[in-house]
């Protein structure tokens, strides 16, 4: 993986069929696809670890110059979708996306919270963990950043329309129920949860004992068949 002037580019290489793919990641090998574009779909595969770091600095919005092992071409493309082991979480396949660089593309882009909350009985609520933007290729957010130690009372809201962004390359994806007035991070009363109500106090145990001592001082008594 190379990053040179912004361009970021990932080796990887052309698919070993012989292999299936428990077998390559035993050796520490990702399967994946390359799609898109109306082009024909290529079987690859790439160092996991590499991958990892990749996926840490880029995330599903960074463009990445995949270069197949042998060409001398790259091709820019995102990460579209990634496949875990639903038990241990461990990667299994990746699919990256083509992408023309002169058209726009819709991606979920993720909120970012950063600073600290200083209210006291207060806590974050974030309502929206990511949000839908249209941009082209290069120009994608890799997160949109929420300072949560601006908001200093009880019911402070963060909007979209308060986000911090480029607006003059992203547009942020609305809808007719959602705006951007809509909330994105709200600072709100924090709920203390109530102790439960104990169940057998003292007089519940007095009570307890006082029926045993009656219900034992009747089986000490002679039953009427005893008197017989």
């Amino acid at each position: 993986m190379t990053d040179t002037k912004n361009k970021t580019t990932f080796e990887v290489h052309q698919r070993d069929h012989t292999k299936k793919p428990k077998q390559l990641r035993a050796e520490r090998l990702l399967p994946g696809n390359i799609m898109g574009l109306s082009q024909e779909s290529r079987s690859i595969m790439m160092n996991l670890g590499l991958f990892e770091k990749l996926y840490t600095q880029v995330g599903e919005t960074g463009l990445v110059y995949l270069q197949l092992a042998g060409e001398k071409t790259s091709e820019p493309v995102l990460v579209e979708d990634i496949q875990t082991h639903v038990v241990t979480g461990e990667l299994m396949h990746v699919v990256f996306k083509r992408v023309n660089l002169k058209v726009k593309v819709v991606a979920e882009v993720p909120v970012e919270l950063v600073g600290e909350n200083t209210v006291s009985g207060a806590n974050i609520l974030l309502v929206r963990s990511e949000l839908e933007v249209e941009a082209l290729p290069a120009d994608l957010p890799e997160h949109f950043t929420v300072d949560v130690s601006t908001l200093t009372e009880i019911g402070d809201t963060i909007t979209i329309d308060d986000l911090a962004y480029d607006r003059s390359v992203v547009e942020i994806v609305l809808s007719e129920e959602v705006d951007g007035t809509a909330p994105v991070v709200i600072l709100q009363e924090q709920k203390v949860e109530e102790e439960p109500e104990e169940v057998g106090g003292e007089d519940t145990l007095e009570d307890q004992e006082a029926t045993q001592e009656e219900g034992g001082s009747q089986s000490d008594s002679p039953s009427e068949s005893d008197s017989e």
